[in-house]
């Protein structure tokens, strides 16, 4: 598993999670990034928050 480490805190965010939950565009978006900062540090990448996707996941039955 890759993980995406911001670089202004101790966060990091699974490729894999990334991908699914944010899209490939926006995985990219991170891989091209330097610095990275993450969707806690800086407000203006929270295009669909962490935590909303996974709501939406769980919502949808598909962690049962």
């Amino acid at each position: 598993v890759e993980v995406m480490c911001c670089d202004d805190c101790p966060r990091g965010f699974c490729e894999e999670c990334i991908q699914q939950n944010l899209g490939g565009n926006e995985l990219q978006n991170v891989e091209r990034a330097d610095p990275w900062r993450c969707y806690h540090c800086e407000p203006a990448t929270q295009r669909l928050a962490p935590k909303t996707a996974c709501s939406r996941f769980i919502a949808s039955g598909a962690a049962a």
